[in-house]
């Protein structure tokens, strides 16, 4: 068995900063982690804090992490002006080192955990895993996550940001703030529940037309549109007993249920001023 092969990939990518290198390369790294068991399903546990993750399934037996920091915007005239001056010091020199990120990636037994702790950097990482690998992957903002072409049961949670996943097949917690959550599945993990959360944003799933599952949605602020035959039951009256001696509350849930093909485990759909698009895949 190897050892934490991360090789403590500690990839502190403070080790970058003392590379002296061409200037185009010095915010751009990449790193090839082999796995422990290749052949064998995975986990990728990925979170940053300002930054983008890509991930993306491919025929291969190692993980493949390309990060790039990201050039930091301008938006104040104080700002501007001092990257102006900054500018007029640096002139005639030439860069042969960058300023380092914080990028820390560790292997063992098939798990990776790939993380950055730094507050004052945007990264933005493009991940390539086997085909078979299931995702804990987390971000807060600057950013999107996007995955394509994964078998596995993910987590997915982003604060502001969107969130879009395509060719995914097992099962798929997903939570945002301030973004889109959009999925297509091609096959879903059968007798799994599964959620799709966020405050502002839609939320719009593409499932198998054979998919058995409770649907149950609300959208406080949006509509809910579907092209599933589904046997729909509206509004859940909930009663609240009272310590208070012959007394109750009665509260009406605003909530639809929707039985597709039958029934099965129940999948949320819950969007506060976004529209719920649940469709079936042709």
């Amino acid at each position: 068995m190897k050892t934490i092969k991360s090789i403590f990939l500690i990839v502190l990518v403070a080790l970058f900063s003392t590379l002296i290198i061409d200037a185009q390369e010095t915010d751009k790294q990449e790193l090839v982690i082999p796995l422990s068991k290749p052949g064998e399903s995975g986990t990728l546990e990925c979170s940053l804090i300002n930054g983008s993750i890509e991930v993306i399934g491919y025929n291969g037996n190692d993980v493949v992490i390309q990060a790039v920091q990201r050039s930091i915007q301008v938006k104040s005239k104080q700002k501007e002006e001092e990257v102006s001056e900054e500018k007029t010091e640096i002139k005639g020199l030439r860069k042969i080192s960058a300023g380092s990120f914080d990028l820390r990636a560790e292997e063992k037994n098939n798990k990776i955990e790939v993380s950055s702790k730094t507050f004052n950097q945007t990264i933005d990482l493009t991940i390539q895993v086997p085909h078979k690998f299931t995702l804990i992957v987390k971000i807060v903002n600057r950013g999107n996550i996007q995955v394509d072409n994964i078998e596995g049961n993910h987590e997915i949670k982003n604060v502001n940001g969107s969130i879009h996943l395509n060719n995914i097949s097992g099962s798929v917690l997903a939570n945002t703030v301030n973004g889109k959550i959009s999925v297509v599945f091609n096959t879903i993990e059968p007798d799994t529940p599964m959620s799709f959360t966020n405050m502002n944003g839609d939320i719009d799933i593409t499932m198998p037309a054979n998919v058995k599952a409770i649907a149950k949605m609300k959208s406080t602020m949006g509509d809910i549109y579907t092209d599933f035959d589904m046997e729909i039951e509206r509004r859940r009256v909930e009663k609240d007993d009272s310590e208070e001696s012959g007394t109750y509350k009665i509260s009406i849930e605003d909530w639809i249920d929707g039985k597709i093909n039958g029934g099965g485990p129940e999948f949320t759909f819950r969007s506060f001023n976004g529209n719920i698009y649940l469709r079936k895949k042709q």
